[in-house]
């Protein structure tokens, strides 16, 4: 069995207690217009391409079988429809301005690059899936779950939870924390922000806060979408409600992954939102806080 696999972030602190290794699936089943995780969001292998690094050597032009790279009156030209995934451009390439985002990688060979740094997961860190929604790959997440629990490894899974119940059900014995975001309680907002409805979302994790597992939650906080003291309120009144959550963060919006969409040819909806300003999250924070913690 192979899973299609975006990213391995090893030495990771931010997805998960201790040093951890995060596994970036790829594929969502939600359509977040701020993404910071763009390469993510498809299901298929998909060539990037960075402007800003290529030197014009057109190696890439002369090795590609199909006509994915061209040069038109001075101006480089990438048809994305053309490309198959071979990836002969990319290792032709001196500069690295080409990378394939997605690898099919065998459940045995992933097993292997995780236990690379077994030392750091038995010291209090551990393997975190992320995405992405790891959960579009069920069967190859539960199967991995399952090998990291028989070594011993603290696992993590982070998901928006968009899924059936039964999904989560099935894996919920091998996880021992799950990473949720939360992005607004309003169903309208949230389907106008990233295409869905959220009564799934937020049933489930109702469900789930009385299953036994850790939760952490994340709170991105998007211009327009959640970033006035109301929504915060009513995100707070719904987590205060639940059990076993340990851990509630705001994750403010930020630009960073421009380039990302660039080199993947996409545009970049976010682009016109401002970013919080520390005072405005601070002040957000405090809010959240004082209903949690009352």
């Amino acid at each position: 069995m192979n899973g299609l696999i975006s990213n391995i972030q090893r030495f990771s602190i931010h997805d998960g207690p201790g040093i951890r290794t995060t596994v970036f699936f790829k594929g969502c089943n939600l359509n977040c217009f701020w993404c910071h995780n763009p390469e993510c969001l498809r299901s298929k292998i998909e060539l990037q391409f960075f402007f800003n690094k290529c030197i014009f050597c057109m190696k890439c032009i002369d090795i590609c079988p199909n006509g994915v790279h061209s040069l038109e009156n001075g101006e480089r030209i990438l048809n994305r429809e053309k490309c198959t995934g071979c990836g002969q451009c990319i290792e032709v390439c001196p500069p690295k301005a080409l990378n394939l985002s997605g690898e099919l990688i065998s459940i045995e060979e992933l097993l292997k690059r995780i236990d690379r740094d077994s030392p750091f997961y038995l010291m209090g860190g551990g393997v975190t899936f992320s995405g992405g929604e790891p959960f579009i790959q069920k069967n190859y997440l539960k199967k991995m779950l399952f090998l990291c629990k028989q070594k011993g490894y603290h696992t993590a899974v982070e998901s928006a939870l968009n899924v059936s119940w039964k999904s989560i059900e099935e894996i919920s014995c091998l996880v021992d924390l799950f990473i949720i975001d939360i992005k607004t309680i309003d169903r309208l907002v949230h389907k106008s922000a990233v295409g869905e409805v959220n009564d799934t979302i937020l049933e489930n994790i109702k469900k789930l806060s009385y299953m036994g597992n850790e939760i952490w939650i994340r709170i991105p906080i998007i211009p327009s979408i959640n970033d006035k003291v109301e929504d915060i309120v009513s995100i707070a009144e719904f987590i205060k409600k639940l059990k076993n959550v340990t851990k509630v963060e705001l994750i403010p919006f930020h630009k960073l992954a421009i380039n990302k969409y660039d080199s993947l040819g996409r545009n970049y909806k976010a682009s016109e939102l401002a970013v919080p300003s520390t005072d405005l999250i601070n002040i957000l924070n405090d809010k959240l806080k004082a209903i949690i913690e009352c």
